[in-house]
């Protein structure tokens, strides 16, 4: 009765195993057995700076009898030696059935490198997803290589972790090149804490017009923004193909002004997720008002707002219940943290339960020391999921938390 699982694998055809390995990335399948290494072995290829020089693995990329279809190269916290360029480039330009590649070079003052880094990608004639880590190895006019990377033809996704790094405006014109990336769907930008101000996020909102992008994930918190930087950015709503928009920015002096250009994304015709990381940004209790603006966008299914050390005040709350008049919203995140709201607040939030396709709710109330927890009582009593967390801080001294799994009634 009792199968072994290596039997179970070995059940499985061939090429069901390497879409499985494909799709999971994990050494677990390839070490099953002696049959599944011999099968599977090298499609994955994990590789870090440590453990060796450049040409062990730059045989094994090269090596076709194993197809690599992932590389992933691990260099965190280990300096760039100008001589890794070459092999480097000569294990990319050989690695001819690579689609996914992932390196992670932060901090490692790769600096100038980063051009013969990208020369190298652009000879993977197949890639099509690839990350790279890159916080804290590049300065202020280093970054231009990256936007080659819209020569690579068949690229679709594109993951970009540029934190710390000084970056400033001309930097962000030259990230804005990636606009040109014909197959290019999702692109993630992490530049958190760098120097792109106004003028860096008015580039970068020419990304609206890459021809397929459909998720697009922007982190430029801390970056001296302001008020009229986010009303440039919020053009990406011209988008005819983005359903997916998340952005982050904290932290960038944005005040009333700034709430009212992020209500401008109203207007997104074709969003059905919008996530938005406002916190510390001085909105006031003015400035939430303008975010009631929201509800108007007409597609919006999956909505967060983290809204934390806004100074909204008693009352600053109440107008979100306002979200409740959107028709498709199913899924709704709310981070209120530390905004000296009151009972009014929390009595008015209670109204959220009326949205009409709403499934779950999350509510994040820490820090408010006068929130009447009591007055969240009849969120409880609907029938969907919904989550509520509160209390004098984020230690959750008073935390509640009520799953409900049912599907709303009909």
């Amino acid at each position: 009765f009792f199968v072994s699982m290596p039997q179970m694998v070995l059940a499985l055809p061939l090429d069901v195993l390497q879409l499985i390995a494909d799709f999971s990335r994990s050494w677990a399948l390839v070490q099953a057995c002696t049959e599944t290494w011999a099968a599977l072995h090298g499609r994955h290829l994990m590789y870090h700076r440590k453990r060796g020089p450049f040409e062990t693995w730059v045989e094994e990329v090269a090596d076709q009898a194993t197809a690599p279809q992932t590389l992933s190269l691990d260099w965190g916290g280990e300096l760039w030696n100008p001589g890794d360029a070459g092999p480097l480039c000569q294990a990319l330009s050989v690695g001819t059935t690579l689609h996914t590649i992932s390196v992670n070079l932060g901090r490692s003052g790769l600096g100038l490198g980063a051009a013969r880094l990208v020369s190298g990608l652009q000879l993977c004639p197949h890639l099509q997803t690839l990350q790279l880590n890159l916080s804290r190895a590049l300065g202020t006019g280093e970054v231009g290589p990256l936007g080659q990377l819209h020569q690579c033809p068949r690229l679709q996704t594109l993951h970009l972790t540029l934190r710390s790094n000084r970056l400033g405006p001309k930097d962000a014109e030259a990230l804005a090149l990636l606009k040109h990336t014909p197959q290019l769907q999702t692109l993630h930008l992490d530049m958190y804490n760098n120097h792109l101000q106004a003028s860096g996020a008015k580039a970068l909102a020419q990304l609206y017009q890459t021809p397929k992008l459909v998720n697009l994930n922007l982190d430029m918190s801390g970056n001296e923004i302001e008020a009229h930087g986010v009303r440039a950015l919020c053009m990406l709503h011209r988008s005819p193909t983005l359903h997916t928009l998340q952005l982050g920015l904290s932290g960038n002096n944005l005040g009333c002004e700034g709430a009212h250009a992020i209500a401008s994304l109203q207007e997104a015709s074709h969003l059905s997720t919008l996530r938005l990381y406002l916190s510390y940004n001085g909105f006031g209790p003015d400035g939430v008002r303008a975010l009631e603006d929201l509800r108007h966008a007409p597609q919006i299914e999956t909505l967060e707002l983290v809204l934390s050390g806004n100074n909204l005040g008693p009352g600053g709350g109440q107008g979100l219940a306002a979200l409740n008049q959107m028709s498709k919203l199913q899924t709704l995140e709310l981070d209120l943290s530390d905004n000296r709201l009151s009972a009014l607040d929390s009595g008015a939030l209670v109204a959220l339960k009326d949205a009409p396709s709403l499934v779950h709710l999350g509510l994040n109330l820490s820090g408010n020391l006068h929130i009447d927890q009591q007055s969240l009582e009849p969120l409880k009593e609907v029938y969907f999921q919904v989550s509520i967390r509160s209390g004098p801080g984020h230690g959750v001294v008073h935390s509640w938390k009520h799953l409900f799994s049912r599907a709303r009634a009909e």
